[in-house]
């Protein structure tokens, strides 16, 4: 079986950094992108079986991006993540649930929470060699 191919996407260097880290060492193969254009890329050119997006980005932002990712690739399953402002009139995470993120992260969160999340997403999705 291959690996699980998982898209982290996100502004912020460091946290790319360190997810990529934590999911290598859980097993996963990880590709980041620091924008929303670039993750786009990478999801549509590439086997993908989730992608972690950060909701607040400069540029393509993450709602547009998983609005365009879940366009072209409507059962990919999305973990949203923010380290923006709870609730409020502008709730991102409510609005990252309503496009199709299967689950919603606030930073900074217990990785082992957040693992727990991805091997849930991903069960079933190893593809044969």
């Amino acid at each position: 079986m291959s690996k699980i191919q998982i898209l982290v996407i996100d502004d912020d260097l460091q946290f790319c950094s360190l997810m990529q880290e934590v999911l290598s060492a859980a097993g996963y193969q990880v590709q980041t992108a620091l924008d929303g254009r670039r993750g786009f890329q990478l999801a549509s050119d590439n086997p993908v079986d989730l992608v972690v997006i950060d909701l607040l980005m400069p540029g393509k932002d993450g709602l547009e991006t998983i609005q365009h990712i879940l366009k072209e690739k409507p059962d990919l399953k999305v973990i949203a993540i923010s380290g923006g402002r709870r609730g409020g009139a502008l709730d991102f995470m409510s609005a990252a649930a309503k496009l199709g993120a299967a689950r919603t992260f606030y930073k900074p969160f217990d990785h082992h929470d957040f693992l727990d999340a991805v091997q849930q997403l991903t069960l079933g999705a190893a593809r044969p060699t």
